[in-house]
């Protein structure tokens, strides 16, 4: 133990352990600003035109996802990015896209279905939605740059897991049936874990539903599958689902998962008794008091000529670490 001369006077002092959170400033979240709905109704088409929303801001990301009947080889306009595509069988078929909006943006694309062996004629259901706070750079998380996908037929599925890089990414997850029979009126049911974006039915576009969630995910990591059921679907019908995980500009650092606030742990009394001393020597509480993520705070006060003198470590904190058996001195 090392003392400090602090004059003699009547000294009462004690140290206190306390938990402090480890606190950050969390970037931007992505938001989604706009969207726009386009389907071509109970008309075959041989170009997919999907409306752009109107007003967006330069540098935003956009994600186009187009739904179609037939197994279609879509080939995408100039300034869009192919993100992946599932072909089930000849049922249908589902793309993503995304684009880095400039200064100005027409009011429209156009995507080629490319099916030759329906003369490119398909129904389909599609959206452009824009978003802010996305990484104009590099938009899909790189732990997941194609995202993931499934088909299969009957009335559910599920977006297979994907695991991400980056904090505060948005998971956009994606939906599509093609109806066995004509007027189903099939409808799909996202699970709760999803914030419901758009949706469609065989009312915007014959034989054919979709839908789109999303979430925010805090952390990196696997992101779980999301399962969707079907109403009023049919065992023959064919289903597609899609996953994929923006990735936000400024993404929040990393979060301590102990980090839950400021709490009492313990504290020790000190006190020099009726007894005047030369020196003020404080102990430690409990070393079962003191964890990692622990810091130390004093608080003492010594008694001299009727008023209250705050004290001064010559040495804080100490170099042995919290939570030790050996007392600190103070002057």
């Amino acid at each position: 133990m090392v003392s400090h001369f602090v004059g003699k006077a009547g000294v009462s002092a004690f140290i206190v352990l306390i938990l402090l959170s480890i606190t950050t400033t969390a970037g931007a979240a992505i938001s989604l600003i706009k969207l726009r709905k386009t389907s071509s109704g109970s008309t075959l088409v041989t170009s997919i035109t999907l409306n752009m929303p109107s007003s967006i801001p330069a540098g935003s990301i956009c994600l186009a996802h187009i739904s179609t009947s037939g197994d279609n080889y879509i080939t995408g306009p100039a300034g869009w990015t192919f993100v992946r595509a599932d072909i089930n069988g000849h049922a249908g078929t589902q793309d993503l896209y995304w684009h880095l909006t400039g200064a100005s943006e027409p009011a429209s694309y156009n995507w080629d279905p490319g099916n030759a062996n329906f003369a490119s004629q398909v129904f389909f259901e599609g959206v452009i939605a824009c978003y802010s706070g996305v990484n104009t750079v590099t938009p899909i998380d790189p732990g997941a740059p194609s995202g993931s996908g499934a088909v299969g037929t009957g009335t559910s599925i599920t977006a297979p897991s994907i695991i991400t890089q980056t904090p505060g990414d948005l998971l956009v997850a994606v939906f599509h049936v093609t109806e066995n029979s004509w007027g189903e009126g099939v409808t799909i049911s996202l699970p709760s874990s999803l914030t419901q974006r758009w949706s469609f039915t065989d009312g915007d576009a014959s034989f054919l539903a979709a839908a789109s969630g999303d979430r925010t995910q805090k952390a990196g990591g696997p992101t779980g599958g999301f399962t969707v059921t079907t109403t009023n679907g049919q065992s023959g019908d064919g289903l597609v689902a899609e996953l994929i995980a923006l990735q936000p500009a400024n993404p929040p650092p990393a979060i301590p998962p102990a980090a839950t606030g400021i709490s009492y742990l313990a504290s020790t009394p000190s006190s020099s008794g009726l007894n005047a001393t030369a020196n003020l020597t404080l102990e430690m509480p409990s070393p079962a008091a003191a964890t990692k993520f622990q810091k130390a705070a004093t608080s003492w006060r010594i008694w001299r000529k009727t008023r209250y003198v705050p004290l001064r470590p010559m040495s804080w904190p100490p170099t042995d670490g919290l939570g030790g058996s050996s007392p600190y001195s103070f002057r």
